[in-house]
């Protein structure tokens, strides 16, 4: 019924109310999403996954990815890896990471690209650190 009710005030040339304007951002949203085709990206990508999602979303991340593709298992659902002791443990890691891609960027003569995968080649996985209470505190 919002959703109608978005309709109709937009095609009269009206102001969407307040109480509406979610319902009419999450149906603009739905439609750019369902339209939008994602398209290869040529660089490499670090890619956190989180322990507890057991999607196949990396199989879409593999096809889409051309420079190489770092998958860092981490504990924690998606909620949980952005709380003290879950950032404690993967921020060095992203850190270390966004250093070496700024050496990079800076020396464009030196192309070790060695560790880098190609697109034909299957991601390197690392397990960055396990769930143990002495890494994450009792839950």
């Amino acid at each position: 019924m919002k959703t109608v009710l978005c309709f109709v005030y937009v095609k009269m040339g009206h102001s969407i109310p307040p109480m509406l304007r979610s319902t009419y951002i999450f149906n603009v949203y739905r439609k750019a999403a369902q339209k939008y085709v994602p398209q290869p990206y040529p660089g490499r990508v670090i890619y956190f996954k989180s322990a507890l999602n057991l999607s196949d979303s990396l199989l879409s991340w593999e096809n889409l990815v051309n420079g190489g593709l770092q998958v860092y298992d981490i504990s924690g659902d998606h909620s949980d890896i952005k709380k003290g002791p879950y950032v404690d443990a993967w921020a060095p890691i992203l850190k270390k990471e966004l250093d070496e891609a700024q050496r990079h960027l800076f020396r464009p003569n030196h192309h070790n690209r060695s560790r880098l995968l190609t697109h034909d080649q299957k991601p390197h996985r690392v397990v960055a650190f396990p769930t143990t209470e002495k890494n994450f505190g009792s839950t």
